[in-house]
């Protein structure tokens, strides 16, 4: 098969959402093993926004980064606290619009939440549709999250887009380059927001360039992170997931 329409093919099926085995919307992110609380300790609650990077294409749900931050606050803090696996709204291909209106139609939440975290953006730049509307649906999508915390910003992450430009799949699509730097325009409003609002801004964007590099770090489809890059994102929000959910 010719690469680039192998390549056009994978884009189809995964970056624009076609794989139907990717769920939208988690509710307590469907029971995974470990959601119910048997401590007697608080139960809190977390709220995922994004698309395929935050639904974990590719990989096992429990691999995926809401559910491996989870897993690790609850290991930590077990004494104290119990955090319920996380409501997802999420699906591959979803530009800021298509989570936007997905959020709002969202029921059966379990509002009010102690954590937020929010990952958008790649699939505006991917579809090059006008930076205006991501400008404004992030404005959307942060309101809407602050009114799902009850409104607290300090229960907010703002997480990076990852630079699928240093991946295989991102070699032999379009220009790398460009592709790169179109996604630091998108970071650079991303980290500009989370300064206005005052919440963290989680960058997971040079982790994501590392995937050329150690292949490890990639899932099979040579475009979404791997369970183990996962990790090094929960790495890095760790300590401000603590900060948001008064852990520390």
């Amino acid at each position: 098969m010719n690469r680039i329409y192998f390549g056009v093919l994978i884009v189809v099926m995964v970056f624009l959402g076609a794989c139907s085995s990717d769920t939208d919307i988690t509710p307590e992110g469907e029971k995974q093993s470990g959601s119910e609380n048997t401590s007697g300790v608080d139960s809190l609650y977390y709220l995922a926004l994004g698309d395929s990077y935050t639904i974990g294409a590719s990989v096992e749900p429990k691999e995926r980064f809401p559910e491996q931050l989870t897993a690790r606050l609850n290991a930590v803090h077990q004494d104290s606290v119990f955090i319920k696996s996380p409501d997802i709204i999420a699906k591959s291909g979803w530009t800021s619009s298509d989570l936007l209106d997905a959020a709002e139609q969202a029921e059966a939440l379990n509002r009010p939440y102690d954590l937020v975290t929010l990952l958008v953006g790649v699939n505006n730049q991917y579809q090059r549709l006008p930076f205006v509307t991501f400008e404004r649906d992030l404005e959307d999508l942060l309101h809407f999250a602050i009114e799902a915390a009850a409104g607290d910003t300090s229960r907010l992450v703002l997480v990076s887009v990852p630079d699928y430009a240093y991946t295989p799949f991102g070699q032999n699509f379009g220009e790398p380059a460009q592709i790169s730097s179109e996604i630091e325009k998108y970071n650079g409003y991303l980290e500009l927001q989370a300064e206005v609002y005052g919440i963290p801004f989680i960058n997971v964007t040079p982790m994501s360039r590392e995937g050329l590099q150690n292949p490890d770090l990639l899932a099979g489809d040579g475009l979404h992170p791997s369970a183990k890059m996962y990790t090094g994102w929960v790495n890095l929000m760790i300590r401000d997931a603590e900060k948001a959910l008064s852990l520390q």
